[in-house]
C-alpha cells in the first residue's frame, strides 16, 4: 500500500509542470489576443486627429446658418366675421372650424345663390354700375386682377370688361347666370373678407338657418397684427435673418427682430402652429428657429490652432504665415472660423503656433 501511494505521489508531481506550462500557454495566448486587438484597433476619427502629421490639421469647410432657438411674442387683433350681405335662408355651407376661407371662393349659398368671398382694401358698401368710380371700384378691380380673372380694367371706372370678368367668376362658383347682372355688381352677391385668407374659429349659422344683412355667417380667428423676437441671442453672425416657426412657415425678420412684413404676418397667422395655439387658447408666445437668410461658408479648425487676440478674434499659422480669423461658433470641440483677409481658406493650419504670435 505504501509503495502504491508513493507511486501515485510521484505520478501527481510529474504532471504538475505540464499543467503549469499549459496554463502559461493560455495566458500567453490571451495576452496575444489583447496585443493583437491593440495593434489592429480602429484609428480615431479624422475629425479629432491631425491628418497631415503631428503638427498640422487639415482644414475642412461647411455651410453655417448660425441657427438659434428663440421665443417669439405675438400680438393679436380683434376677431372679425364673414357677414351675410342679404336676407335669406342658408341653403348650403362648406364652413368648417379651422379651415381657411380665401378670397375668390364661396363658403355659403343663400336662397340657392353662392355668396362670393372677396377681400378688398375698401369694404363694398353699394351696388356698382358700369361707369361708377371711387375707392370701392378701384379696390374691387384690383382684387379681381390679383385673383387672375382680370388682366386689366382699361379705365378708372367700372368697365364692362371688369363686370364680365366678375360675372364669369361668380357663375364658375355656381351662381345661376340669371342671378348675376350683365351691367353691374350687386352688393348682395359678395361677402367681404378682411384679408386674402382667414381661418374660421367657428361657424355661426347652419344650413337651413335664416340670416339678415350684417349677421355673422362665420367668425375668424383673431389676426396676427405684430410679432417680434423680444430677446435676441448674443454674438450673432451679421446678416439678414429669417424665422422658421414650423416646417411649413418661414418669416422675414428685420434688423430689430420685428416681423412686420404683411405677407409674413399673414403666413404666421395661417401657420399650423398658430392655428393650433389659437384653438387651444395658449397663444402667448411661440418658439422659432432664428437663422441667417443666406448661410455662409466657414472653416473648421481645432481650438489648439488659434492664438486668441481677445474676444472672438485671433489668428492661425497657415503655410508659414499668420492669418487672422473670427470664431463664429464651436461645435463638438472644434472652432468654426472666418478668414478675415478675404482670401480662400488654407488647406492646413499649424497645431503648434508660437505663443508670442501677434495677430493683425
Amino acid at each position: 500500500m505504501t509503495a502504491t501511494k508513493n507511486e501515485h505521489g510521484r505520478q501527481g508531481r510529474s504532471r504538475m509542470p505540464g499543467v503549469v506550462i499549459a496554463s502559461m500557454a493560455v495566458v500567453l495566448v490571451a495576452v496575444g489576443v489583447v496585443a493583437g486587438g491593440l495593434l489592429f484597433w480602429d484609428p480615431a476619427p479624422a475629425s479629432i486627429n491631425p491628418s497631415s502629421g503631428g503638427d498640422s490639421f487639415q482644414v475642412t469647410n461647411q455651410s453655417f446658418d448660425d441657427s438659434r432657438m428663440v421665443s417669439v411674442t405675438v400680438t393679436l387683433g380683434a376677431a372679425q366675421t364673414l357677414a351675410s350681405p342679404v336676407t335669406g335662408r342658408v341653403t348650403s355651407s362648406t364652413c368648417d372650424a379651422g379651415a381657411e376661407v380665401v378670397s375668390g371662393s364661396s363658403t355659403f349659398a343663400i336662397d340657392g345663390v353662392p355668396v362670393v368671398n372677396l377681400a378688398t382694401s375698401v369694404p363694398l358698401w353699394r351696388d356698382m354700375a358700369r361707369g361708377d368710380t371711387g375707392a370701392d371700384v378701384s379696390a374691387f378691380t384690383a382684387e379681381l386682377a390679383r385673383l387672375g380673372v382680370l388682366s386689366g380694367n382699361g379705365s378708372t371706372g367700372l368697365s364692362q370688361e371688369v363686370i364680365t370678368a366678375w360675372r364669369d367668376m361668380a357663375i364658375a362658383l355656381g351662381a345661376p347666370s340669371s342671378a348675376v347682372p350683365r351691367d353691374g355688381i350687386p352688393q348682395s352677391l359678395i361677402a367681404w373678407l378682411p384679408s386674402s385668407g382667414a381661418v374660421v374659429s367657428q361657424c355661426d349659422v347652419l344650413v337651413g338657418g335664416l340670416v339678415s344683412p350684417g349677421q355673422p355667417l362665420a367668425t375668424f380667428s383673431a389676426p396676427v397684427t405684430a410679432a417680434y423676437v423680444p430677446t435676441r441671442p448674443s454674438q450673432l453672425t451679421p446678416g439678414d435673418r429669417i424665422l422658421a416657426i414650423d416646417d411649413q412657415t418661414t418669416l422675414t425678420v428685420n434688423a430689430d427682430g420685428m416681423i412686420d412684413d404683411p405677407a409674413s404676418l399673414s403666413a404666421l397667422a395661417s401657420s399650423p402652429t398658430v392655428r393650433t395655439s389659437q384653438a387651444l387658447g395658449v397663444l402667448d408666445s411661440l418658439t422659432g428657429r432664428y437663422s441667417l437668410a443666406t448661410p455662409i461658408q466657414v472653416s473648421v479648425v481645432p481650438p489648439l490652432a488659434i492664438v486668441s487676440s481677445g474676444g472672438t478674434t485671433g489668428c492661425v499659422i497657415a503655410d508659414g504665415e499668420s492669418r487672422q480669423v473670427t470664431v463664429v461658433a464651436s461645435q463638438l470641440g472644434q472652432s468654426l472660423v472666418l478668414f478675415e483677409d478675404g482670401g480662400p481658406p488654407p488647406q492646413a493650419v499649424s497645431l503648434d503656433p508660437p505663443t508670442a504670435l501677434t495677430c493683425g
